[in-house]
């Protein structure tokens, strides 16, 4: 089961990833709805929505307020049940870890939720996937300036969103399942503009505290400037910066745009904010290119690292990867890198 918060136009007479429109236009709709997907045996997706027939915001809907009393419930029940309304739970810690995941530009609803499924899986994470307006139609680069004015104007959406979420779900969940409950953020690409945005132009930087950890992968938004807004970021336990220097995607968006933070070399900004770690996999085995790192990759330290933003660490906030030699850490800058391949043969 993976949720569905998404302020998209629905589409008339829409099923399964056809439910909500493509970009139309870069406000899309002015209420947030909620809705439930799941899928079994690589079928198609069944997207369900929450009230079948929404005339109000999520938020003020008794089906979904009870929805997220349930998920509580089922939690501190530790249930058991199996199938595609499973909840996921961390087989080492028995821990409930759920990710908030803002996909980047061009994703349409059925590619969120893919990679959505590929979480779900690959970190028994349960996922609440926010699906913005961020695949308008058209010539590059008109769509994607459409796809950024897009982000921005999601910032207020994702405002209240957050709000909403931490007092019927968060909250409560935190105080009924202490340790037991933790939650991520995992912006990626043109995601991290909402949250820039949100941050600019909002300033709603208290609801970045609800998180235990703020993952922002590959992030396609303007190094220049980032300290302007990135000190406002403050989860409970740490904030990542992804980047990879080779970036095929962000090395394109560059071309329209300033030098884009997830090409920047992060340990001239971390060392100044003591919750931030940058983690560069520029030089890491088979990263070449890749512009998306947390699935289906294959390099088992990369997918260590990814699972320890998500999931923490028992014994210490930071990444702590001492026993795999390569990945540099650099206590005086919060970063992590990997050495260039003439300086050491990496391993998978």
């Amino acid at each position: 089961m993976i949720l569905i918060l998404s302020h998209r136009e629905l589409k008339p007479n829409g099923k399964g990833v056809e439910t909500f429109q493509r970009c139309l236009k870069a406000e899309g709709s002015t209420q947030i709805l909620l809705a439930m997907a799941s899928i079994e045996n690589d079928q198609e997706w069944g997207v369900d929505l929450l009230p079948a027939d929404p005339v109000e915001e999520w938020e003020e809907s008794s089906e979904c307020l009870n929805l997220f009393s349930q998920l509580i419930k089922r939690m501190v029940g530790r249930e058991t049940e199996s199938g595609a309304q499973k909840l996921q739970r961390n087989p080492e810690t028995g821990a409930y870890t759920w990710i908030l995941f803002i996909p980047g530009y061009s994703s349409n609803l059925n590619d969120s939720l893919k990679k959505a499924k590929e979480m779900e899986d690959t970190y028994n994470s349960n996922v609440i996937l926010y699906s913005w307006p961020a695949d308008p139609e058209g010539t590059e680069p008109a769509r994607y300036f459409k796809a950024r004015d897009a982000a921005r104007l999601s910032a207020r959406r994702l405002k209240s969103l957050l709000i909403h979420l931490e007092q019927v779900f968060t909250k409560p969940a935190r105080e009924a399942l202490a340790e037991d409950f933790r939650i991520s953020m995992l912006l990626h690409s043109l995601g991290n503009k909402v949250l820039e945005s949100l941050i600019l132009n909002e300033e709603a930087a208290a609801q970045s505290t609800m998180f235990n950890t703020i993952i922002m992968h590959q992030p396609d938004v303007d190094a220049a400037g980032v300290m302007q807004w990135i000190n406002k970021v403050s989860p409970q336990e740490e904030l990542y910066i992804t980047v990879n220097q080779h970036d095929g995607v962000l090395i394109i968006s560059d071309i329209v745009n300033r030098i884009r933070l997830g090409l920047f070399p992060g340990d001239l900004i971390a060392h100044s904010l003591p919750k931030l770690s940058v983690i560069d996999f520029t030089h890491a085995h088979n990263v070449a290119r890749a512009h998306w790192l947390f699935t289906d990759f294959e390099n088992n330290i990369v997918r260590l690292i990814c699972k320890r933003m998500i999931h923490g660490n028992a014994s210490d906030q930071r990444i702590n990867l001492g026993l795999e030699s390569q990945l540099i850490y650099f206590a005086d800058k919060f970063s992590y890198s990997f050495p260039e391949p003439e300086l050491m043969r990496l391993r998978t």
